[in-house]
């Protein structure tokens, strides 16, 4: 790939429900090593966003680019293979499966034998999994199936974690720990697309911001050059 290529690109892309268009004409860019943050109020398009990245929904219009080729249009399981992993809203784990066959069900996709290794990188990430691998995931708490929901995502090996609202129903103690922990999962060489509704901690650890409002972007930048925005300050922020 181009080192010039972004990783992610949304290029024109308007997606539909039936007769009820969506996303219109959205351009997204994210580039190898960023997180990057989508902002936008319920409805706004955030999480049809996500499903477009795989392939659940399809553009009637536009373009979706992974490392250079053209993804809309391929079946989801492809999809992840080439690299792309999500954590969905809602965590979605297997509730009747204990949390190790919780992450090895994230790793379905890959051929090689080192899925171990996986594991254990994902319990020293989250050692309260460690403790509770035998545990079956349904009788977990929300925040102890939002670190398997990411863990589980991790053992595809992805390039690219796309998040659909980590933060969605947990204390402020445990949304601050899945966000230092994104950010070592970052640091570690995972570029992340996030979905966030908390766009003050989104914006605290992202390198640059979308905000999605009725299907358009209406606001691109920096995370710092967002946090300073008027726009983003009333809707998002709290600011006056």
């Amino acid at each position: 790939m181009d080192e010039k290529q972004p990783l992610l690109e949304f290029r024109d892309v308007d997606t539909y429900y039936g007769s009820l268009h969506i996303l219109k004409d959205v351009n997204y860019s994210v580039d190898a090593g960023e997180i990057v943050a989508l902002l936008g109020s319920n409805g706004a398009g955030k999480t049809t966003t996500m499903k477009t990245i795989l392939g659940l929904v399809r553009p009637r219009d536009g373009r979706v680019i992974f490392e250079g080729k053209e993804i809309n249009g391929l079946p989801t399981r492809q999809i992840v293979e080439m690299g792309i992993a999500p954590v969905p809203e809602g965590r979605r784990v297997f509730p009747k499966l204990t949390v190790l066959d919780n992450l090895k069900m994230g790793a379905w996709t890959r051929k090689d034998r080192d899925i171990q290794k996986d594991v254990d990188r994902v319990y020293t990430l989250f050692p309260r999994l460690a403790e509770r691998k035998n545990q079956l995931a349904g009788t977990m708490s929300g925040g102890e199936q939002q670190m398997l929901a990411i863990g589980r995502a991790l053992m595809a090996r992805p390039r690219l974690m796309i998040m659909d609202e980590p933060s969605m129903g947990l204390s402020p103690i445990l949304t601050e720990r899945v966000f230092d922990t994104i950010v070592e999962i970052n640091k570690q060489g995972t570029t992340i697309f996030m979905v966030e509704q908390n766009a003050y901690m989104a914006l605290e650890i992202a390198s640059r911001a979308y905000v999605l409002q009725t299907g358009e972007v209406v606001l691109s930048g920096t995370a710092q050059s967002l946090m300073e925005s008027d726009l983003v300050r009333r809707a998002y922020l709290g600011g006056s």
